[in-house]
């Protein structure tokens, strides 16, 4: 606390005796007497207040008051009054000004020193304030991280545990699906070669039958090809009788050849006869086998083909052999242009 000076001064009264030169005793001892009565050094007290008000930061203000008595000298001086007192008295008023001035630089720098300090104070507690909460601070995020590394460790342990089930599960899908599929596959392998195998063997009778209806179109042109051969040598045979009929007949008279040019001219009329009876028997003939052809073949191909589904072509050929062989039908027969033929061509190529 600030310092209150007080500054009391008791009201002193000193009679002092004057030496005065008195003819009389008694009448100087009533003069003495009546003077120590009357004449005295008095001093005069005055006071003056006057206050200062100190404010702290944390909002505490004081309020410092200071009395000054100020000691004023009457008149009139008593006696006996000490001039240590009147020095001491004087040195006093001189001072009042530095002793203000000193109070007021006291007080200002008490009062910053004051502040100095309690900043200081205040800058330790929030520093070692600052330093249990890093302290705190420190701690709660090591526990935090702690606890996060612990729920992440436990997170990645379920989500493995997750992923492994379900990599379990889709591989035991995909080994199932991959199953399945090469299941389909085998089966689809096993349906198609069946259909390959089917088409191959439908290609091989196809190749059976073409062989067959090219055997059999081959014997029929050879056949036509032979009775064209012996018609051609019937008729050449025809020609070189008359060739001699009529050179024998130039070496007659002319009667002779007159008659001879007349049954030659009889004999053209009737080779001419001869001739187209012979076309028209080869047209009725070629009808007969064209209706035979469509008796008789058909029982051929009937036979050939129910045959061949059972049997290979080369026993199917061998058939063909020994039909041509018991029927003597057969090698007459005109089979490339028959009708017959040319359906049973066309069935096998849709087939």
């Amino acid at each position: 606390m600030h310092t209150i000076l007080y500054y009391v001064l008791a009201f002193v009264c000193v009679r002092k005796k004057e030496k005065v030169a008195l003819p009389d005793v008694e009448e100087t001892k009533t003069e003495q007497s009546s003077q120590r009565n009357t004449e005295q050094f008095c001093f005069r007290i005055s006071l003056r207040v006057q206050w200062n008000s100190i404010s702290f930061s944390n909002g505490t203000e004081i309020t410092i008051t200071f009395f000054f008595f100020f000691i004023n000298q009457s008149q009139h001086r008593c006696v006996g009054t000490s001039r240590t007192d009147i020095k001491r008295i004087q040195s006093m008023q001189l001072n009042e000004s530095q002793m203000q001035e000193q109070l007021k630089q006291f007080c200002f720098t008490k009062k910053h020193e004051d502040t100095i300090k309690e900043k200081e104070t205040k800058i330790t507690m929030w520093e070692e304030k600052i330093n249990e909460m890093d302290s705190r601070h420190k701690e709660k995020i090591d526990e935090l991280n702690a606890t996060w590394n612990a729920k992440k460790d436990e997170r990645d342990a379920m989500w493995n545990a997750k992923i492994d089930e379900l990599n379990v599960t889709w591989n035991a899908k995909i080994d199932e699906r991959d199953a399945m599929w090469n299941a389909k596959i085998n089966e689809l392998n096993v349906v198609w070669n069946a259909k390959i195998d089917e088409v191959n063997l439908k290609n091989q009778q196809l190749t059976s039958y073409f062989t067959l209806v090219y055997s059999i179109v081959k014997t029929i042109k050879d056949r036509e090809e032979m009775d064209r051969k012996e018609l051609e040598k019937k008729y050449q045979e025809i020609e070189k009788v008359n060739t001699n009929e009529t050179y024998m007949c130039t070496n007659n008279t002319e009667i002779q050849n007159q008659a001879l040019k007349t049954q030659n001219q009889e004999n053209e009329t009737e080779m001419s006869k001869w001739k187209q009876l012979d076309q028209e028997n080869k047209t009725q003939l070629s009808q007969l086998k064209i209706e035979l052809t469509e008796k008789v073949c058909k029982q051929h191909f009937d036979v050939l083909f129910l045959y061949l589904s059972t049997h290979t072509i080369h026993d199917t050929l061998h058939k063909l052999e020994e039909i041509k062989r018991n029927s003597s039908m057969s090698n007459d027969l005109t089979l490339y242009q028959h009708p017959t033929v040319l359906v049973v061509k066309e069935l096998i190529l849709t087939e």
